[in-house]
């Protein structure tokens, strides 16, 4: 398609390159996970679903969700709407981009607040076919029930550019495929983040290793070692040994409080 086809559609205000430069914020894998994190007790979550296998890290929230103001505005990278709450880690916007384009090459959001459901997909596939040098971003809503939600006959012609971009370069081919996704937030209100062409090391496997512990994941040709902390907390002990290179550990030893004190669930998956 012709580049100049995207211009009706949403542009970030940084160019291409900046992608990558905006994901080297995170030297650290898991640091770049622990950010995606972080969004969820900012949006309130009470439970945090985190879910990988095909080729794909997913974050799954119950928390306040987004709406289409709001999923726009995340486009303009360094936004955050939450610099002033001091209760709140992340710098949502800017974190969650830097982060996925850490973990992946490919992102896509879907989100639901107030009966509308919204997506926005950050692609450097499509990007790099297309041959863009700005930032192009589709964001289309539909209502609850799957129809599509636009106000204006403009606005219909650039939601059917935007779904047609998601289908060829989301994991999902079809609006019933994307439907699909969306009803994995069950409540009225959450956010799904799907990370997937995730990064791959020399000789091609993945950076995160899925199989060595079917209940963990770890970094690519690390042999587990294990070194002994203790975390004393008010009326908890707790002895565990850390392994730098496993997922949990990480987060045992950097969030084992803030899970304790932020989220009532918190669930790895592995979708094999």
């Amino acid at each position: 398609m012709d580049p100049a086809k995207y211009s009706i559609l949403n542009c970030a205000s940084i160019d291409f390159e900046y992608l990558h430069t905006n994901s080297t914020t995170h030297e650290f894998l898991f640091g770049a996970i622990a950010e995606l994190v972080d969004n969820a007790r900012d949006a309130k979550a009470d439970t945090l679903h985190i879910d990988y296998g095909g080729g794909q890290l997913s974050f799954l929230d119950d928390g306040c969700g987004m709406d289409k103001k709001e999923v726009e505005s995340v486009i303009s990278f360094g936004y955050s709407a939450k610099r002033m709450d001091p209760e709140m880690v992340g710098q949502y916007g800017n974190g969650l981009k830097s982060a996925a384009m850490r973990i992946g090459k490919d992102l896509l959001v879907l989100t639901k607040k107030e009966g509308l459901l919204t997506c926005m997909l950050i692609s450097r596939s499509f990007l790099e076919d297309n041959n863009l040098k700005k930032v192009i971003v589709p964001t289309p809503s539909f209502l609850d029930d799957g129809t599509a939600y636009y106000e204006t006959v403009d606005e219909m012609e650039k939601h059917t550019l935007e779904t047609s971009v998601i289908y060829k370069y989301s994991p999902f081919a079809s609006q019933q495929e994307l439907l699909v996704q969306f009803r994995r937030i069950r409540g009225e209100n959450g956010t799904l983040v799907i990370c997937y062409n995730l990064r791959r090391i020399e000789g091609g496997k993945f950076e995160m290793d899925f199989e060595t512990d079917p209940f963990d994941v770890r970094l690519t040709g690390h042999i587990p070692h294990r070194i002994l902390h203790i975390w004393l907390f008010p009326e908890l002990y707790i002895v565990k040994y850390f392994d730098e290179y496993s997922f949990l550990s990480y987060f045992w030893s950097d969030y084992l409080l803030f899970f304790f004190s932020n989220f009532e669930s918190f669930f790895l998956h592995c979708l094999f």
